[in-house]
């Protein structure tokens, strides 16, 4: 049998790793964000501590990772080439 993913809108952000895109990504999750640090390893940005509104998931944000809100409420990060590859700007 053959499947077609059934099409969805979304919102998303790109997290950035700076003092802007940790406020925007705070606002975007509903004030979610507790802890955000920068990597230890070369060429590595910065991540962040999500918690997800109405359950015990926390999310780990990598800089450069999408945050996708589903029309649902759910919330979730993708690397860019996934996100890239599963949505497309409206």
């Amino acid at each position: 049998m053959k499947y077609e993913s059934i099409p969805i809108q979304v919102e998303a952000i790109q997290f950035h790793y700076d003092k802007d895109g940790l406020m925007e990504l705070n606002q975007f999750t509903d004030y979610g964000v507790f802890r955000s640090g920068a990597k230890r390893t070369p060429n590595s940005g910065g991540w962040a501590y999500v918690r997800v509104p109405g359950c015990t998931e926390i999310l780990i944000v990598d800089h450069g990772d999408y945050v996708v809100k589903y029309s649902n409420g759910a919330i979730k990060n993708l690397p860019e080439e996934e996100f890239v590859a599963s949505f497309r700007l409206l």
